[in-house]
């Protein structure tokens, strides 16, 4: 059978969910489908689980088992086994409705289209709502170089906030034409934001695009995710991200991202001072934090831009980091946490006091 579409399924240790996960994509309306589950080495129990599937679906789900690598390096795995003419992923704890490689297929096919997006079930990811979607429809390169181009890496809103189209590969599913011929791999120097590097490059060499304005994913948030953990040395790994990213976009013949480079090497460094200030030892943190601040990536990017259209969060961090000094960007972010934590809860219940309450209802309407 040739697979109209390959699913390529990193797997680390993840015995709790995998079952779920494996049931429905191995159960999908659409047939013809090949699931490429890559066991990264795990030590629980879910490499049996793979190989259960592997017995029970001998026609659709392949398992392949590499020594621990992380997951980009799992993908890239899966990507030298696919055979279909569309490849997708999910993620080994999510799960998928039944018709949804179906419907992208059909739309990718129907539409002649090298890559489709659609969405996840928005309550079951919290902050996902705040993300930047594009109309729903077909794109030619044109369209795309007005519409999706500009929100590939994070950017400002009108707001004033950071957000981006969102970058999880497990949304879309891109012809395999394109990755292969594009030599489109996973970056697998860097374990945060895999999926970054990877939809930027399929996106830019793309020559069309479709958004499916559908949810058909289910994506399970995970408390040990490493996006709410302390990750060590994780300005080493955004940096060669960012490096890698910088040398991708580059090379787009088809539009300048040279300021929103700029721009998203600062998001990053923002969020790479946040996970800093999760560490206890404060000597440890300033000297960390002192290591982005007086980076020469850092200091580059920063130079280039203006904190024009941020709102306040942001343009405060934007004058604290263009300053240089560590000291002075923590007690800010101190003092941030302080009030987000203590001060604002306590004014709320303060406030839903009834009698205060009916005070301050009153003065908000004059």
């Amino acid at each position: 059978m040739q697979p109209k579409v390959s699913v390529i399924i990193p797997v680390y240790n993840i015995e709790k969910y995998l079952g779920q996960c494996l049931e429905s994509v191995c159960n999908q309306t659409l047939k013809e489908i090949q699931v490429i589950a890559v066991d990264d080495g795990s030590t629980d129990s879910s490499a049996a689980i793979c190989k259960e599937f592997a017995a029970r679906y001998p026609d659709i789900l392949e398992y392949y088992h590499k020594e621990n690598g992380g997951s980009a390096s799992a993908r890239n795995v899966g990507l030298e086994h696919a055979r279909g003419e569309y490849i997708g992923f999910i993620d080994s704890d999510d799960w998928v409705e039944p018709d949804m490689y179906e419907k992208m297929y059909r739309t990718a096919v129907e539409r002649d289209v090298d890559m489709v997006f659609c969405r996840t079930f928005e309550e079951e990811c919290p902050g996902a709502y705040e993300y930047i979607f594009p109309r729903e429809g077909y794109f030619t390169l044109e369209d795309m170089k007005r519409e999706i181009f500009p929100y590939l890496l994070p950017c400002v809103t009108p707001k004033g906030n950071f957000r981006n189209l969102r970058w999880c590969n497990w949304l879309r599913i891109c012809r395999r034409s394109v990755i292969e011929e594009n030599h489109i791999r996973f970056f697998d120097k860097s374990r945060r934001c895999e999926d970054l590097g990877f939809s930027v490059a399929c996106t830019i060499n793309s020559k069309n695009y479709y958004y499916l304005n559908e949810c058909l994913y289910h994506n399970r948030p995970n408390a040990s995710s490493k996006s709410r953990n302390y990750s060590r040395e994780m300005w080493k790994s955004i940096r060669e991200l960012m490096k890698y990213l910088q040398q991708l976009t580059f090379g787009c013949k088809e539009y300048d991202f040279s300021q929103a480079m700029d721009v998203c090497v600062f998001y990053f460094c923002t969020m790479v001072i946040r996970n800093e200030m999760r560490l206890d030892d404060k000597r440890k943190r300033v000297q960390l934090i002192r290591e982005v601040l007086e980076d020469s990536l850092c200091r580059s990017s920063i130079g280039k831009i203006t904190a024009e259209g941020m709102n306040r969060e942001y343009s405060d961090l934007f004058r604290l980091i263009s300053g240089g000094d560590a000291s002075k960007l923590i007690r800010h972010l101190e003092l941030q946490r302080l009030k987000k934590e203590k001060v604002y809860p306590a004014i709320a219940r303060i406030i839903s006091l009834p009698g205060i309450n009916r005070v301050y209802k009153t003065l908000r309407r004059r």
